[in-house]
């Protein structure tokens, strides 16, 4: 079937055949006649130039503008357009991760280059930690915190320079690197646990309590002193170190990290205690033959309590504290002693003898007394003024160590060859700057007072009215001044009244009988 004759279609046209114009027949010449002057074809006349209005003109010079932009952008895309997607599928050039350019290489160029380089980097990290003296204490390396880096993190972050925002801002930013080169810092991580451990670590080996030195006071020995040394404490500042770490961490920077530690200073080092530990004062008190076995005893027992004392300074010492209460369940036992102005026989006698020692050696010492108490009458072993009485009823001996460092008593008890005894006190401490001696003097006398008669209803000494017995003399009384001496270098440079001590006189006892004669028998 011809094209033709398939339905619907409708045939072309026959092109319409172009009207040729007939051919115009020759004029014949006529024969010429007399003619006017020649006129001139009439000419078409110009037609006048229209002004558009100042609104098309307008439009038409926008729209002249317009398409120039139009072409200028269009130029500009093309250009950025180019320029962008050379780098498609690369880092666009003055990228940098630390001193690594990644500026035309691809992602898997860029990782190559820099996993080498981190991972050389990270393997041989180390960081010294120094005391303030710049002395090394101990390195730290990167499997202390698990040290690594996040390469892909780092990557991607780079990657973004110049794909983000629109086309104008990403060739702005292009063009910027290149001549300002964006470089990005090691993408560093690490286990903030084990740091904080690190450093917990660190401060157990280093933190320290303040200690401070002791001395043993051994008074039994030839060598009575013994010392133990001092510590200075510490504290080492952890907040200040996981800090500064953590800086040098970031970075992996190997600079030296400065530990920061508070440091304590002890009040008392060996070598202070050692000088202050001189021979302050000793006394010695000799008690005499007549003395019975019983009244040694009790001498023996207050010395052994009182030897090795140590009175810290401020402190006081406390003679019935430290010796206790005179029972014969503690040991003590019966021997004379003074009571109520006469010898009588009680329990712990003798051991008014120790606390006089011990307050002579007190004052030798240059010790405060705070309490003292004069017997009734003066004691054979001591001078007026310079004795001490006790009684666990109430009457005491103390004093207090003024000084800034502990005072040590010695004390001790032995017999003579001769068969006497001896009482001996010995106090060391900070050295003194004099040598102190005591002084007494008696400042007035107390005349004895009129006899004391005594009715003997036991018939222990008479019997009859008309007898008596005088059974005592009576004793003068007195008051005694002693005085502290200060010697130095065999000269007195002063004197001090330490106790003013009144001895009341005693009167004579008289007694006398209570029957009269005769009356035997009745």
């Amino acid at each position: 079937m011809s094209q033709y004759m398939k339905a619907g279609y409708t045939p072309p046209k026959p092109p319409k055949k172009k009207k040729i114009p007939p051919k115009q027949k020759p004029q014949t010449h006529a024969p010429q006649q007399a003619t006017s002057p020649q006129r001139r074809p009439p000419q078409t006349p110009k037609k006048p130039k229209v002004k558009r209005p100042l609104g098309v003109r307008m439009v038409m010079v926008l729209a002249a503008l317009l398409g120039a932009c139009t072409l200028a952008v269009l130029a500009f895309v093309i250009v950025a357009y180019q320029e962008l997607n050379a780098y498609a599928d690369q880092y666009y050039p003055g990228v940098y991760v630390e001193t690594v350019h990644l500026g035309g290489l691809t992602s898997e160029q860029a990782t190559t280059a820099l996993k080498s380089k981190m991972d050389a980097r990270i393997e041989a990290y180390s960081l010294d930690i120094v005391n303030e003296n710049g002395q090394k204490i101990k390195s730290f390396s990167a499997s202390d915190v698990s040290l690594a880096y996040d390469l892909q993190g780092q990557l991607n972050e780079a990657w973004k320079v110049g794909r983000e925002g629109n086309l104008i801002e990403r060739l702005l930013t292009v063009k910027s690197v290149r001549e300002q080169p964006q470089v990005f810092e090691w993408a560093i991580r690490y286990d903030a646990q084990l740091l904080a451990d690190y450093v917990r670590s660190l401060a157990e080996q280093i933190d320290c309590e303040v200690v401070n030195a002791q001395s043993i006071f051994n008074p039994s020995s030839a060598q009575p002193f013994a010392f133990t040394e001092e510590q200075t404490g510490a504290q080492l500042n952890q907040e200040d170190l996981i800090a500064c770490l953590q800086e040098r961490l970031n970075t992996l920077s190997t600079q030296p990290v400065v530990m920061q530690i508070t440091t304590s200073e002890p009040e008392r080092t060996r070598a202070m205690l050692e000088q202050n530990v001189s021979l302050r004062a000793r006394v010695l008190s000799e008690v005499d033959k007549s003395s019975t076995d019983n009244r040694n005893t009790n001498i023996r027992l207050a010395v052994e309590k009182i030897n090795g004392s140590v009175i810290e300074p401020g402190e006081s010492f406390d003679f019935n504290a430290i010796v206790g209460k005179r029972t014969a369940s503690d040991g003590y036992m019966e021997a004379e002693e003074i009571a109520y102005g006469e010898g009588v026989s009680g329990v712990g006698g003798g051991v008014c003898q120790v606390s006089t020692a011990i307050y002579q050696a007190a004052l030798c010492a240059g010790m405060e007394v705070t309490e003292q108490h004069p017997f009734v009458f003066p004691a054979a072993y001591a001078p007026a003024g310079q004795d001490a009485t006790v009684s666990d009823q109430g009457l005491n001996l103390t004093f207090r160590n003024q000084t800034d460092y502990p005072l040590y008593i010695k004390a001790r008890f032995y017999e003579m060859d001769d068969g006497a005894a001896q009482i001996e006190v010995t106090f060391f401490g900070a050295p003194l700057d004099a040598v102190y001696t005591l002084e007494s003097n008696i400042t007035q006398e107390l005349e004895i007072p009129e006899p004391i008669r005594v009715r003997d209803k036991e018939q222990t000494y008479v019997t009859y009215m008309d007898e008596e017995m005088q059974v005592s003399e009576g004793r003068v009384g007195c008051v005694a001044q002693t005085y502290r001496v200060a010697w130095v270098a065999g000269e007195e440079t002063g004197r001090e009244m330490v106790a003013t001590s009144t001895y009341q006189p005693v009167a004579p006892q008289i007694y006398v009988g209570t029957l009269l004669r005769g009356s035997e028998g009745e």
